[in-house]
């Protein structure tokens, strides 16, 4: 990502909030817009052909998912590095949810915190509003008193809404404490209606840049955002995301870049630079994930084409299966040569298998799992 590009936007502080009822944007697109839109498409797609050995998979999503993260918390002061925010996600994944008292600092319980959310965006699914901006909050910071009043909209009367650097100069002013409410409501009604029918990358560069200019909380504002942005793209088309190192294109690489194509959006009430910037990050990710994960593809190595074609069928189900299923998948092959071939894919990594002889079954191997299923069991003991 050039700086040149972006050399125009330059920012006059303290930058405002405007006040959007209904909020109604008017987008136009940078040039080669649909170009950048269908890669990221296609590309998604593509990672999504990868089968990967159990292994493999854990290292690359939990490098991605931790150098996402740590861009993020990092950006707001977080000191750890990014080898410990992958140590920390590595054992989160692969052994489940962890709890408040396995942190051994506030520093190590914000990434924990962070790691739920970010691996796995499912309980984010349905229609979008104030209250999931709330819950996501609560959740990134209720356990390790990482910031006060976790969940909880800034409330008048006298809540500053003035962002002040540490030497003293005041940034930005966020919308007043008494609209957070209706701004919201407005931005997720656009999100939610309007959004729904834009490319993900758009509706979620736009829906970040202005949840971070309302501004609804005290603190957490950025990470919030961001992960927020991070569930949207995956829930809405772009599965493989998690597998992306987006933040660091966004925010890591040229902090300073960033923040100012932000503030360039409020102060010239124009959002192409800002699409244009996001389309740019996300798709230099991706290009990225699809080298790392290309070397790594099963499906691309030595094994021959029997046992990759039940690889591809057991990646597509949902729980276990017998040799005899295994065998309807795979004409002209009997059941002895199919069992050879599921024993090869275990010994790989890519199955994992439980019984024995008979009772032998087989299961694509997912090594989060165990991440998954504790933390929906998490959410149903919350929702209690």
């Amino acid at each position: 990502m050039t700086t040149e590009k972006y050399a125009h936007c330059t920012v006059g502080y303290p930058v405002r909030h405007r006040r959007k009822i209904p909020f109604e944007p008017r987008i136009r697109v940078p040039q080669a817009c649909q170009e950048r839109l269908q890669a990221i498409l296609d590309l998604d797609h593509e990672l999504d052909r990868f089968i990967l050995g159990a292994e493999d998979y854990l290292r690359l999503l939990s490098d991605a998912i931790a150098s996402n993260i740590h861009a993020s918390v990092h950006l707001e002061g977080n000191p750890l590095p990014e080898r410990e925010a992958r140590r920390l996600t590595r054992e989160s994944l692969r052994g489940g949810v962890r709890g408040p008292n396995a942190a051994r600092s506030t520093h190590h319980q914000e990434v924990l915190n962070h790691i739920y959310v970010w691996a796995d965006p499912g309980p984010l699914r349905g229609i979008w509003s104030g209250v999931t901006a709330k819950v996501v909050h609560a959740f990134l910071f209720t356990e390790g008193e990482i910031v006060e009043s976790p969940g909880s909209f800034r409330a008048p009367p006298n809540v500053p809404s003035e962002i002040v650097t540490d030497e003293g100069q005041v940034t930005f002013i966020t919308a007043p404490s008494e609209a957070i409410g209706e701004e919201l409501a407005a931005l997720f009604t656009w999100l939610n209606e309007t959004g729904s029918a834009l490319h993900p990358v758009i509706a979620a560069s736009i829906f970040f840049h202005e949840f971070e200019s309302i501004h609804p909380f005290e603190n957490g504002n950025g990470r919030t955002g961001r992960a927020l942005f991070h569930a949207y793209l995956q829930l809405r088309g772009l599965r493989n995301a998690h597998l992306c190192m987006i933040e660091q294109e966004l925010a890591g690489n040229d902090p300073e870049l960033y923040y100012r194509v932000l503030g360039w959006t409020d102060q010239s009430k124009s959002y192409t630079e800002l699409i244009d910037y996001f389309l740019d990050g996300v798709l230099a990710a991706y290009r990225k994930a699809q080298r790392r994960l290309r070397k790594l593809d099963l499906l691309s190595s030595s094994l021959d084409e029997t046992a990759k074609r039940l690889l591809i069928q057991a990646k597509k189900q949902p729980d276990w299966f017998s040799v005899r299923t295994a065998t309807q998948w795979i004409a002209n092959r009997s059941s002895q040569t199919i069992r050879r071939h599921l024993s090869l894919l275990v010994e790989k990594g890519a199955l994992e298998v439980r019984g024995r002889t008979v009772t032998k079954r087989y299961r694509f191997a997912n090594p989060a799992r165990a991440f998954h299923e504790a933390l929906a069991r998490r959410i149903e003991k919350q929702e209690q």
